[in-house]
């Protein structure tokens, strides 16, 4: 009988391989088989070797093995019933023929896989399968959801995916923009130089809150603010990037607003005093009527009659100030109103009112 061990390599190579290996010598005696074949079989290796491969194979298996010795052929993806203690199991089986190192017919060489652990595992994969599917789809709908724009590059700087908020913040649609270089799609105010996603490259991990303009499809300017990570895969190693922006736009309004709300042209406080204040002179700017402003000195008075001008129906005419309390009591008609030639003592020509 020949040892399994003459057959150079095979033992250890029979041991690694994932799937049942049983080898039978030239006379179709049983020489060896892996733990593999063990456990599919529920037999011990010293109570098969040594015996007839039918009496360990099951005849529909000694059957082929004894044609494959003598033809020198192999037999492939072959569903064989195998004898157990319990009963029977089928197997996907492939039975070589096995040349020594001489070249010579040693045997024969029989592979095997539990064909219920290949539907398991089928069945597992299937599931795994599945699991990740509703992962997906959970992911997708939380991206979907959010009010921030979210896409991906891939590492040749092509978009890769595109949400909802990204769609309406920029004008594309995610058919429009896949596939496209970031850059053709945001036209930034960066995206020729040290892009925030650039950026998060380049020291290795995210970056937050950088404010940038993009221009959308309408060629609209928008403000966002953004924030940027590379993407790296299983091993580490980065395969694209992530970038997540927010429009700013409607910040930006609010911001004026409530700049608006505390000031009037030049004039700027926050107390309730100085708030109804702006009230009064935003109403009153719209109308045609006199106003009186009176005040101590430096209190603001021609700040007042500068705002009510420039925010009145008369802003774009000229706005002239005058320093009545520098003018004669007598003079001061005459300085806003003008005067004839002669109509006093000393007027020699006439003048025009302020």
């Amino acid at each position: 009988m020949m040892d399994l061990s003459e057959i150079q390599g095979l033992p250890e190579l029979a041991e690694l391989a994932p799937d049942g290996v049983v080898v039978v010598d030239r006379e179709g005696r049983v020489i060896g088989f892996n733990t593999a074949v063990e456990r599919i079989t529920g037999l011990a290796h010293g109570e098969a070797v040594g015996r007839a491969c039918e009496e360990v194979l099951g005849e529909a298996v000694g059957r082929l093995v004894r044609q494959v010795l003598g033809r020198g052929e192999v037999l492939a993806n072959l569903e064989l019933p195998l004898p157990t203690p319990e009963g029977e199991v089928l197997v996907w089986a492939t039975i070589s023929s096995l040349r020594d190192v001489k070249g010579g017919r040693a045997g024969a060489v029989v592979t095997m896989r539990d064909i219920g652990e290949v539907a398991r595992l089928a069945e597992e994969l299937y599931e795994r399968q599945g699991e990740l599917l509703r992962e997906k789809q959970k992911l997708e709908a939380i991206l979907e959801s959010i009010a921030d724009g979210v896409f991906t590059v891939d590492g040749d700087w092509r978009v890769a995916s595109f949400n909802r908020a990204a769609e309406e913040i920029t004008g594309f649609s995610r058919k429009e923009v896949a596939g496209l270089p970031c850059e053709r799609v945001f036209q930034s105010s960066t995206c020729r130089g040290m892009c925030p996603l650039r950026r998060a490259f380049a020291i290795g991990g995210p970056v937050y809150d950088v404010e940038v303009e993009i221009t959308r499809k309408d060629g609209r300017r928008v403000p966002i603010s953004v924030s940027a990570a590379p993407l790296r895969d299983a091993d580490g190693v980065v395969i694209g990037g992530v970038e997540v922006f927010r429009d700013l736009s409607a910040l930006r309004q609010l911001s004026r607003e409530l700049e608006e709300r505390y000031s009037f042209g030049q004039i700027i406080g926050k107390s309730k005093l100085m708030r109804e204040l702006f009230a009064l002179l935003e109403n009153v700017a719209e109308t045609d009527s006199t106003v009186l402003i009176y005040g101590e000195s430096g209190t603001g008075k021609e700040l007042v009659a500068r705002a009510l001008h420039y925010n009145g129906p008369r802003k774009e005419g000229h706005f002239v100030p005058v320093n009545c309390a520098a003018l004669p009591e007598a003079l001061l008609e005459s300085e806003l109103f003008g005067y004839e030639r002669g109509a006093f003592t000393g007027a020699t020509r006439s003048k025009p009112g302020r």
